[in-house]
């Protein structure tokens, strides 16, 4: 006999004195006193069945739990009119939205192919975003053509410019137009790739000195096409350097060390892209624009060229650096609207200096939202180079990830929370089918994961684990997490 029977047994003679003393006073009841009784036993049995339904239940503890929870998110989250909707919060069954606020704070994506990041995020996003007036800047890795049908269905066409690197009549882009000599030298620089030391700082004094000597005589900074021309021969490269302090004999020496540098200029000015890097009309690609609605897409096709897709990706990545870095140095706060700036797979083109454009692109009032599928795109730009970007990012969007090292970094990255956790002792545990319950058991503090790395690994497509880091004081925190089921693709109105 276990001890459940025991209590049985001893709670079984009051309940049986309880029911004589009902029996003797409904036997001696009038029928009006046995309708009152009747009434007064119905109303409190109801009550008491409502509050064990409410308070006691699984589901009433349940729905208790969920309250509290809605209780402590932030209600801009809950419903915004300067934010975008992220979805439907599974466990909640509420609408959570992101502010813009906290979006200018920047958005990091993380999902495996086909997980969901461009159809159930991205374009989400930014089809709110059109909706709501907002210019934007686009980079597309992959330069699918439903990502540039979907634009052309749903931005005004007046309202749309795409650059498409595989198209010869695309509106043309030049990357190296706007800033000083030395700032536009540098740009050009950072987004070229470099294996020696030695080669790349002569890279660097030729670069500087071609765009200013270029400067004081065009008043304008050069073209690659006029570069490239420049670095053409050892005699065209001196005539253009050459200076009292700079004579011509040690222009030709200087020139048998900048082959590298020749090369990768020359490839960024071969065949259609002379037209699209080094425009001369006035009708070309200007940054600047997204701040007054105009939505600009780069339709950069990496399987097509590899190699170009990462130089002509670092080199808008740059001058968007530049813009964010002007704001920074003359104290203004660019445009007052938000200027949401979308990186798709932008591991294509990672760069060091994305790290300095995410620190500053906020007082600059950019908007920054990369995705990507794995930490390892992110680990071979440089070291610390994850940290960085996962530090600067407020919100954090996990779709469906397979590899088991993401998943384990990012459930960390959301972090634990604090559970009570309650143990039963069992007889017969070697055949749990006819294991008993016996009464023993323990209830202890315990610590979770707030996203599993098993939950990160299983999300279905178009759901992901949210974690978005408010900076309001609540009972979770600073930061709340949720597992939202993304709206599907619908139009805009």
């Amino acid at each position: 006999m276990n001890q459940q029977e025991d209590w049985r047994k001893i709670l079984l003679f009051p309940l049986l004195v309880v029911a004589l003393l009902l029996n003797q006073i409904w036997s001696r009841a009038s029928v009006l006193d046995r309708w009152l009784l009747l009434s007064l036993f119905l109303s409190s049995s109801l009550l008491l069945a409502l509050y064990c339904w409410l308070y006691k239940s699984t589901s009433g503890l349940q729905r208790k739990r969920r309250l509290e929870r809605i209780a402590s998110i932030p209600l801009e989250i809950l419903s915004s009119d300067d934010g975008v909707l992220m979805g439907e919060e599974l466990e909640l069954s509420e609408k959570i939205y992101l502010p813009d606020a906290i979006r200018k704070r920047h958005v990091h994506v993380i999902g495996a192919t086909g997980s969901g990041k461009t159809e159930s995020v991205i374009l989400n996003f930014l089809r709110q975003d059109v909706k709501r007036g907002f210019g934007s800047v686009i980079l597309d890795a992959k330069g699918d053509a439903s990502f540039l049908e979907d634009l052309r269905n749903h931005v005004p066409v007046e309202k749309l410019l795409v650059f498409d690197l595989g198209d010869a009549n695309s509106i043309p882009y030049n990357p190296i137009e706007t800033g000083s000599p030395l700032e536009a030298a540098q740009r050009l620089f950072a987004s070229l790739t470099w294996s020696e030391e030695y080669y790349k700082s002569k890279a660097l004094s030729a670069l500087q000195r071609l765009f200013q000597l270029h400067f004081e005589t065009r008043d304008r900074n050069p073209t690659l096409a006029e570069l490239a021309a420049y670095l053409e021969t050892p005699d065209k490269y001196s005539a253009c350097v050459n200076t009292d302090d700079f004579p011509k004999a040690l222009a030709l020496e200087e020139f048998r060390e900048l082959s590298g540098l020749r090369d990768q200029i020359r490839s960024l000015t071969l065949g259609h892209l002379l037209k699209l890097l080094s425009p001369l009309a006035e009708t070309r690609i200007r940054l600047e624009d997204a701040q007054l609605g105009t939505v600009i897409y780069f339709r950069l096709q990496s399987l097509m060229s590899p190699q170009l897709v990462t130089v002509l990706g670092r080199l808008v990545v740059n001058h968007l650096s530049y813009l964010a870095g002007s704001a920074h140095r003359t104290g203004a706060k660019g445009s007052k609207r938000m200027t949401p700036v979308y990186l798709d797979e932008f591991a294509s083109f990672a760069c060091t200096e994305f790290a300095d454009l995410i620190s500053k692109a906020r007082s600059a009032n950019l908007a920054l939202h990369f995705s990507h599928q794995s930490i390892g795109d992110l680990m071979e730009v440089s070291e610390g180079f994850l940290s960085r970007i996962t530090d600067n990012a407020a919100t954090k969007i996990v779709l469906r990830i397979n590899d088991p090292e993401s998943a384990e970094f990012f459930a960390r990255s959301f972090g634990t929370r604090q559970f009570q956790k309650s143990t039963q002792r069992v007889t017969n545990a070697k055949d749990m089918e006819k294991a008993e319950i016996v009464g023993e058991g323990t209830i202890r503090d315990a610590r979770q994961f707030r996203a599993s790395p098993d939950l990160l690994k299983t999300l279905p497509t178009g759901v992901g684990a949210v974690l978005v880091a408010h900076g309001k004081d609540t009972p979770e925190g600073a930061s709340s997490v949720f597992k939202i089921r993304f709206p599907p693709l619908n139009p805009i109105g």
